[in-house]
């Protein structure tokens, strides 16, 4: 952390000269390993639990929401981040490295773990009595994942990002749905939460490719 933070003051980026294509698909593989990881948890929460509809819909709903995470960013905001960091100069693509592949990227990944842990505990209790680190786990997870996409949009240029800011406020009013009803009723309110940005994410409106 000190040597990122070092690097941020002196800005030594300069003199480093990237491939965007590259960059941009490298990084972009970082998030679906992180993404995989989420699902393995499911599967370990389910291991040993007693397979039924409740379970099988819980499942599907933590493999639905991996995949909506997934489309906010690879839906097309991940081409609009290469068409964006070949325009910039070099210096303004080390920046662009640092700040939204760098630290807005580390922000979302930190998301997504969080995401991982709240499935893993929240989806024994499905509809209660809820684990109350799970339910927390999962809608700060979302929450922090949106305000790195946030950032991540805002340093690369590629479009607005106030959607993502005020879903992340709406992610963190579902703990009070998972505490009453279960993660899965939880689960559900953030899967539709992220379908107007994965929607957004394909929209053409401008962009090439």
């Amino acid at each position: 952390m000190a040597v990122l933070l070092v690097a941020s003051v002196t800005r030594p980026e300069r003199d480093f000269r990237l491939s965007p294509s590259h960059f941009v698909e490298r990084n972009g593989l970082l998030l679906i390993v992180a993404l995989g990881e989420s699902i393995v948890a499911v599967g370990l929460a389910t291991a040993g639990l007693p397979v039924d509809a409740t379970l099988a819909v819980a499942a599907v709903l933590a493999l639905f929401l991996a995949a909506s995470v997934w489309w906010t960013y690879f839906g097309r905001d991940d081409r609009r981040a290469e068409h964006e960091f070949g325009r910039a100069t070099p210096a303004e693509r080390g920046r662009m490295a640092l700040l939204g592949f760098g630290y807005a990227h580390f922000v979302m990944i930190f998301g997504i773990v969080l995401i991982a842990a709240g499935l893993e505990v929240g989806i024994a209790y499905p509809t209660g009595p809820p684990e109350t680190v799970g339910i927390w786990n999962l809608a700060a997870g979302l929450a922090v994942y949106l305000v790195g996409d946030a950032a991540y949009r805002r340093v690369l240029r590629i479009g607005p990002s106030r959607r993502h800011l005020l879903t992340a406020g709406l992610a963190l009013l579902t703990v009070p749905l998972g505490l009453r009803f279960g993660t899965l009723a939880q689960m559900a309110a953030c899967v539709l939460l992220l379908q107007p940005l994965g929607l957004g994410g394909r929209e053409r409106s401008g962009w090439p490719g």
